[in-house]
């Protein structure tokens, strides 16, 4: 169940914006809604004018990666390109450095596309890569999006062949097309079970709030086949992430706690192997929620928690990507964790 103020803001976000003014967008992007600003970038990125506004370059340093995200896959000009540039030397989380390196190698320029490291006590490892869903891909994301074709052919191919093939759905939805949302929406039912995990993935690359509740509803089905149950989640856990709002942080969190209950229960070995829990984690990062920060920061003696070796390591991750907003929080750690919150510091000493 979702609490009462998640389905008040639900209700906000899938408000109709498609016959708002420009200047009611150019509002909505000065206010603090953060799924409303970002449809609002998609908006006028539908419209063709998002190159013709001199104020966006700030918003890729904004505090909502959902925001950078949807700006860098908005801005279609060559005149852009030194702030995508600059956008992606600074990004820390991956959905964001996605879309900013796929603009920029649309726009003829090379992109480097990599996760960050981060220093453990065991060497340099990469949080993404070890939470076995193709996260920190760089071929596989630039094969995925297809930079090299133009978007709107690219569109066209993809629309004529989903539902059917079921690579071509994520595809579209990475494409993210703010009129494609009705269309991914509809195919729930058509697809049942044997396309509902590439339907998942469709509404999570999309990057549209509006896909948040279905997202939150799969994120929330425990009462099904363990095995379909673990793979939905961990699916809706990746989706939700990828929308970069940090407003889902305390759902994500509920999420978490919610999860290791189910990992204990019998017929949980799926979710032992391939830990929800551990993609939570990641969306704590990616969506730079702050409210997540005291959990995440419990989580950093934890090398037990997954069949990967533990949490500390997403953890890590997230409050990476959180920055120095977490260095209070892990000033006062103590215990198995205290070294890695230590490592943490000193990357903003």
């Amino acid at each position: 169940m979702l609490r009462m103020g998640m389905r008040r803001l639900l209700d906000l976000w899938s408000a109709p914006l498609e016959d708002a003014s420009s200047e009611q967008l150019a509002r909505i992007l000065a206010g603090d809604k953060d799924a409303l600003r970002v449809r609002a970038i998609r908006t006028l990125a539908a419209r063709g004018v998002i190159d013709s506004l001199p104020s966006l370059p700030s918003l890729l340093t904004d505090p909502v990666p959902g925001v950078r995200s949807a700006l860098g896959k908005a801005f279609g000009s060559a005149g852009r390109a030194r702030e995508l540039e600059e956008g992606l030397g600074q990004e820390p989380c991956w959905t964001v450095r996605v879309a900013l390196a796929m603009t920029l190698e649309r726009l003829g320029r090379e992109a480097r596309l990599e996760p960050p490291e981060v220093v453990t006590a065991e060497g340099p490892r990469v949080p993404e890569r070890a939470l076995a869903l193709g996260l920190g891909d760089g071929v596989g994301e630039r094969q995925l999006h297809a930079p090299g074709e133009p978007m709107d052919e690219r569109r066209a191919r993809l629309l004529a062949r989903v539902p059917e093939d079921l690579a071509a759905l994520e595809a579209l939805g990475a494409i993210g097309h703010v009129e494609d949302h009705e269309r991914l929406m509809g195919l729930q039912q058509v697809l049942g079970k044997r396309g509902s995990n590439a339907w998942l993935l469709a509404l999570g690359r999309s990057g549209d709030p509006r896909s948040v509740p279905a997202l939150l509803a799969a994120l929330g089905r425990v009462a099904v086949d363990p095995g379909r149950g673990f793979a939905h989640r961990r699916l809706a856990a990746l989706g939700l992430g990828r929308m970069g709002l940090p407003s889902l942080g305390p759902e994500l969190v509920r999420a978490f706690h919610r999860e290791g209950v189910e990992e204990g229960r019998p017929g949980a070995g799926l979710g032992i192997q391939y830990p929800v829990r551990g993609v939570l984690v990641w969306a704590m990062g990616e969506c730079q929620a702050p409210n997540t920060i005291p959990l995440l920061c419990g989580l950093l003696g934890d090398r037990t928690g997954t069949a990967q070796g533990g949490l500390y390591l997403p953890a890590m991750g997230a409050l990476v990507k959180l920055g120095p907003t977490a260095a209070p929080h892990l000033q006062r750690v103590r215990g198995p964790g205290a070294e890695v919150a230590a490592r943490l510091l000193s990357l903003w000493e």
